[in-house]
């Protein structure tokens, strides 16, 4: 199940940003304050990614060598806790049913990507061996330890290419949601 998920992990949230803009319901406090949590969820992608090279994209779990610098070094998935950032915050600024629907994307989101990590995770502990068993125990999966930080080679230029379909793909969200908002009243 977790090879499927990661494989898919692009598009597998889609069905959902389409429920929200069905459901939107304007609110310019959520709406701003979804947006700027989105914008966090972005600009953690971008700083993981300007660590992570261009081997994290793709669509198999594998990986060229054991990251455990810059972003990585604070925490094991600051990528998906970027994802987490961005969806929680379209699902604020859709402003319906907060109540149910925030606590349901969370659960939804973790159990994903529970399945997600631990097949990265069996991957990377079969390669590495006792060097990302060491990595695992002593690095929080989706929370900062800033204790651990450790300086590593960061490329702006990598994380805006890389990150690019991401960009885009937000923008053309909120686009829609402003549509829907503005034009669909």
């Amino acid at each position: 199940m977790g090879k499927f998920l990661f494989k898919y992990r692009s598009f597998l949230p889609i069905p959902y940003f389409l429920f929200l803009l069905i459901v939107i319901e304007f609110n310019p406090f959520s709406f701003l304050t979804g947006s700027f949590i989105v914008l966090l969820g972005l600009l953690i992608r971008f700083f993981s990614q300007g660590f992570a090279g261009d081997w994290m994209r793709g669509s198999e779990v594998e990986a060229s060598y054991m990251l455990d610098e810059g972003a990585y070094s604070i925490m094991r998935h600051p990528l998906y806790m970027g994802n987490f950032f961005i969806g929680f915050g379209f699902t604020l600024a859709s402003n319906f049913y907060l109540i149910l629907l925030l606590p349901f994307y969370s659960l939804i989101f973790f159990v994903y990507y529970f399945l997600i990590v631990r097949e990265e995770e069996n991957y990377l502990e079969e390669k590495f061996g006792e060097r990302f068993i060491r990595y695992r125990k002593s690095t929080p999966a989706i929370w900062l330890n800033f204790r651990k930080w450790k300086s590593g080679k960061f490329l702006s230029r990598n994380a805006l290419r890389m990150e690019s379909s991401t960009y885009l793909t937000v923008s053309f969200i909120f686009i829609l949601f402003l549509i829907k908002v503005f034009l669909f009243k």
